[in-house]
């Protein structure tokens, strides 16, 4: 027969109530009466019933993480760090794949809302802002990274891509670049239309034209492969349009990684013929002899901030307090760092 709540209890000398609010982190409780139901917990292999405390509070201790695409390295080290983060305070992850499919990402919502999941963490994936609103009116918190919608009650993680993409233009034209190309994406993206104008800052207030030919809006759901085949950005446009061009600055890191692979089979090398710069500041081992310069928010950084966000959502959910106060959404801004590897060459 197993150990139970009550057995717990009687072998401390202390009461239900207080065996329960140490299994729930309850600060609550002494200092000697946590040390002893901790102990006796230890001896006994006791098994907290997950089920029955999610019915108490009305949620489960699992949270959704819906990812863009799950072959992206920046995104999995986001996902690493939410994980870890939300294990250390007793909750699970529920990974899932969207493939940039909103229909699959409402899929996904919808099941998280009919598991009752204590909360949903979208990584670059998008919902249709219908199923974000009855997400959010469903009282289970969502919190974006890397995405943004103003209509719903949805907190946003944001790297300062603006800034990423104005420093990045600053630091190529001090090494000498006069021609600079933008990977970006469509600027019905948030990311996409940030970096777009710190791309167009950076030049203008240089005193340097801009050309909007210059600006390239990669399709990046083209990059997922994992449910449709994959179908790249052509980076032979770039040097039939812009024969001239000595610097690229690449928002995504697959584009960038796919990019730096194209021109290898064209003979091309970098940065000896191309300096390229990511605004994903993350490496891969797939290409040993390359190491991109980066100005972006550390990943690390953007998936710590969302898991506190969401612990504070999921303490507020637990404490009613939604209840008597508005829903304030949150937008929280990560400052971006410069990583300087081997992807640059001074002219």
């Amino acid at each position: 027969m197993s150990t139970t709540i009550d057995d717990i209890a009687k072998a401390c000398g202390l009461s239900r109530a207080t065996v329960s609010r140490v299994l729930q982190n309850s600060p609550n409780v002494s200092a000697r009466s946590r040390r002893l139901v901790e102990h006796v917990i230890q001896e006994t292999g006791y098994q907290p019933n997950k089920m029955a405390q999610s019915l108490a509070q009305g949620f489960s201790n699992t949270v959704a993480l819906i990812v863009g695409n799950i072959s992206s390295i920046a995104q999995i080290e986001i996902a690493k760090v939410i994980q870890k983060g939300l294990y250390d305070h007793n909750y699970m992850v529920w990974l899932c794949n969207s493939d940039y499919s909103t229909e699959l990402c409402d899929s996904y919502l919808d099941v998280a809302m009919a598991n009752k999941l204590a909360g949903t963490f979208l990584v670059t994936a998008s919902a249709t802002p219908k199923k974000l609103m009855q997400a959010t009116n469903s009282d289970m918190p969502i919190v974006m990274i890397h995405r943004q919608d103003l209509a719903s009650s949805c907190d946003s993680i944001l790297g300062d891509d603006q800034k990423a993409a104005y420093q990045s233009v600053l630091y190529l034209l001090s090494m000498g670049h006069r021609h600079i190309v933008l990977l970006g994406v469509p600027q019905t993206m948030i990311a996409g239309r940030n970096a777009y104008w710190g791309y167009r800052c950076a030049l203008m207030d240089s005193g340097f034209p801009f050309s909007e030919s210059s600006v390239y809006e990669i399709d990046i759901t083209s990059y997922s492969d994992a449910l449709k085949s994959r179908n790249p950005f052509d980076v032979s446009r770039v040097f039939q349009e812009h024969p001239n061009t000595t610097a690229v600055i690449s928002l995504s890191h697959e584009v960038a990684i796919d990019f730096y692979l194209q021109c290898r089979k064209m003979g091309k090398q970098i940065p000896k013929d191309l300096s390229l710069i990511s605004l994903d500041p993350v490496q891969t081992s797939m290409i040993p002899e390359i190491s991109f310069s980066t100005f972006g928010a550390n990943q690390r950084a953007l998936g710590q901030a969302a898991v506190k966000q969401m612990l504070e959502r999921i303490q507020a959910r637990k404490s009613s307090k939604r209840d008597t106060q508005p829903y304030i959404s949150s937008n929280i801004i990560i400052e971006p760092t410069f990583f300087e590897g081997n992807s640059v060459q001074k002219l």
